[in-house]
């Protein structure tokens, strides 16, 4: 019960011997929830006597005395309602009574009547007014989900008194409501509020919150709701495939859609047998031992609204597959064995420039730099001169080799070509180790048995040519006296 405030009504009485002045109090205004126990204050201040306590209700054409009570005796109930009333007062200055279980009937304007001696009667003026809180419930009908605002969610307050107000809180999300009342012939109003959202699919599993309320602050109740009724076919269709040690492998599904999505298997166009895999829910098991998995596996995924999927194709897969380390030290072994041989190549470059910049040095032209140093070999044919330049061929291609050392008993050809202020002196120097041989350009004729030794030297004149038929048992002879003359 709620009171709102308390008026004092004071009576002034005039007797004979002066003025007398009564005071009687009550509650003017008194809300009572329905099935309450409700009580109605009443009490006078007067140094008159008491001789009767009456309370009435205040009906059209006339009012109606449901209970009065005179000191010293039982209170008398005089009408059906009367009889549910309890008396609480002394009959001295207090007059309350108490309602039970108060109900929509008992609502009206209570009078409570003291009547005095010598002045008379005084009455006090009470309002009743009974509230009732609402049923509230909230219903989520299925929604199908698209690009313009749907009824989402419907909050429904059930025969409260006064009509209840209905608010919503999406927590951000833009929203708007509409409300529609429905009166009730016992006075009570129902009011439904319907939720307007865009129903997105992700939408589902968001939050709203329904607000109902009675003025005076009587009544408040908070429902708080998971939006799950947004229904959409299987939206992204997720593959994995996993392995767990040393296990066969395993491929998960999963796709989101509302309602609940199944999920079906297929092995490119055909159904997948038990010898093949198995099926738990989304996930696709392969037996131990079975080493033909590779192909294309398809998962479907499908519910009321729609299907959608997608697949992956798993290579060949057996037990003894060397797992991923093996791999990772293969590649790291073949990345130090390419620094290894970059390293070393450019150590031999490094070295044979110096080389080559001690002999430029040596020369009598004064020419700097390395020149150009050609290994070369050239074979006189009928018919023209064939040029060798050593081709090496290797997996991945064709590698030209122009500079060749043999160690121990073989032969080195060095070919160096120094440009001079008048023409290009070119000179091959070959040097057989264990004999001592050096050979500056050595062209083998077959057929004949003849060695001719040129030397092309090119002066600022002119160029002279050196040629020296012998039989191949002189010519180390002849071939030491050019060293000599280098």
């Amino acid at each position: 019960m709620r009171l709102r405030y308390r008026s004092w009504i004071v009576l002034l009485l005039v007797t004979l011997g002066g003025n007398a002045q009564v005071s009687v109090i009550v509650d003017r205004e008194v809300n009572a929830k329905l099935g309450s126990d409700t009580k109605l204050y009443c009490e006078v201040k007067t140094p008159d006597i008491i001789s009767q306590v009456t309370w009435q209700r205040k009906l059209s054409p006339n009012n109606e005395n449901f209970m009065t009570y005179s000191k010293g005796e039982e209170p008398m109930h005089l009408t059906p309602f009367g009889q549910r009333v309890k008396f609480l007062g002394n009959g001295d200055l207090g007059g309350s009574i108490l309602i039970p279980n108060v109900t929509l009937a008992d609502q009206g304007t209570y009078l409570c009547i003291f009547t005095t001696f010598p002045g008379g009667t005084k009455e006090g003026e009470i309002h009743l007014s009974i509230w009732v809180e609402p049923s509230v419930e909230v219903q989520l009908n299925p929604v199908l989900s698209g690009p313009n605002p749907d009824i989402i969610a419907e909050c429904v307050a059930f025969a409260s008194k006064p009509a209840a107000n209905i608010s919503w809180d999406t927590y951000g999300l833009p929203h708007s409501s509409t409300e529609t009342p429905v009166q009730h012939s016992n006075g009570t109003v129902s009011v439904r509020s319907q939720l307007w959202m865009v129903p997105s699919p992700g939408l589902n599993g968001h939050q709203a919150t329904c607000l109902v309320s009675l003025p005076e602050q009587m009544y408040e109740k908070l429902i708080h709701m998971n939006i799950t009724n947004i229904q959409y076919a299987p939206q992204t269709v997720h593959v994995t495939v996993r392995r767990v040690k040393d296990d066969p492998p395993y491929i998960e599904c999963w796709a989101d859609g509302n309602p609940t999505v199944t999920y079906a298997w297929r092995r490119g166009n055909r159904s997948i047998t038990d010898d093949e895999a198995q099926v738990t829910g989304n996930t696709l098991y392969f037996p131990r031992g079975n080493t033909d998995n590779n192909g294309l596996y398809v998962c479907e995924a499908t519910n009321s609204i729609g299907r959608n999927s997608k697949s992956v194709y798993l290579y060949k897969y057996s037990d003894a597959t060397p797992n991923c380390h093996t791999g990772i030290w293969i590649t790291v072994i073949l990345l130090v064995a390419l620094v290894i041989s970059a390293t070393g190549y450019y150590y031999i470059r490094k070295q044979r420039n110096h080389f080559c910049r001690e002999e430029d040095d040596d020369e009598d032209d004064g020419q700097t730099g390395c020149g150009l140093q050609v290994l070369e070999e050239e074979r006189q044919t009928g018919s023209g001169t064939q040029v060798l330049e050593e081709e090496q061929q290797t997996g991945s291609g064709t590698q030209v080799l122009e500079e060749e050392q043999q160690t121990g008993s073989g032969t080195q050809v060095l070919e160096e070509e120094q440009q001079t202020g008048s023409g290009t002196q070119v000179l091959e120097e070959e040097q057989q180790t264990g004999s001592g041989t050096q050979v500056l350009e050595e062209e083998g004729q077959t057929g004949s048995g003849t060695q001719v030794l040129e030397e092309e030297r090119q002066t600022g004149s002119g160029t002279q040519v050196l040629e020296e038929p012998e039989h191949f048992a002189d010519a180390q002879s002849n071939l030491v006296s050019l060293g000599d003359r280098r």
